[in-house]
């Protein structure tokens, strides 16, 4: 019964004949991130190992201001993390390449 009314045939009607690919990409982790640089930065930051060595709790000795609260030095960080993190990918290329006009096959 889904497909009672058949509107996606209208919805792809809207759509441009020529498709262009284009890449996109998201960053998750990036308050996490952030908030790990910071307390590097701003703190003394211990890792807790176990008997494998795997850190597992982190000690920190000072104050660092997490992402989120409207503070320019954390944001400042993740600004930079961000921009690094495009420049490498601008540099890799997708398959099929990106922004090449795909046309399907009409019948």
């Amino acid at each position: 019964m889904h497909d009672k009314y058949s509107y996606e045939a209208s919805l792809m009607a809207l759509h441009d004949r020529d498709v262009y690919r284009t890449m996109a990409c998201g960053i998750a982790g990036l308050s996490v991130a952030a908030d790990s640089i910071s307390a590097i930065k701003y703190a003394k930051v211990k890792p807790m190992r176990d008997e494998k060595g795997l850190a597992v709790d982190f000690k920190i000795k000072g104050e660092y201001t997490q992402f989120g609260n409207n503070d320019g030095g954390v944001d400042d960080l993740a600004c930079d993390l961000v921009e690094r993190f495009m420049k490498k990918i601008q540099n890799l290329t997708t398959s099929p390449p990106t922004a090449t006009p795909c046309r399907p096959n009409r019948r």
